[in-house]
């Protein structure tokens, strides 16, 4: 079944299980750093590739972080720049940028 797919950011089995994003994690941390440091702050999220960290933060997802850092971990490599693809339940699962968007509040640069 592994030979359907298009191929993975980590070998299929070799995915990092994922229970937690860090147990050690305090989005609220993310709040002090725009208040010490609002230009650095602002450059990671607008320029920086964990510009969706905030992201989740600011829009009050917290709840969806493991999902979603789940699903990044069980990406596929695809040609398609407008859609997210990954392996859930052994089946792969496409999402536009917008449906995407919708269920964890980044935006995501296509």
């Amino acid at each position: 079944m592994e030979e359907e797919f298009p191929k993975h950011y980590f070998r299929f089995g070799d995915e990092p299980q994922v229970d937690h994003i860090n147990n050690n994690c305090k989005f609220s941390a993310i709040k002090k750093i725009n208040k010490a440091l609002p230009t650095e702050y602002k450059q990671v999220k607008t320029t920086s590739v964990f510009a969706n960290i905030p992201a989740i933060f600011e829009n009050g997802l917290h709840f969806s972080g493991t999902t979603i850092h789940s699903m990044m971990c069980r990406r596929l490599l695809t040609r398609k720049k407008y859609e997210f693809w990954c392996v859930f339940g052994g089946r792969p699962l496409r999402f536009s940028l917008r449906e995407f968007y919708a269920c964890h509040g980044a935006q995501v640069q296509g």
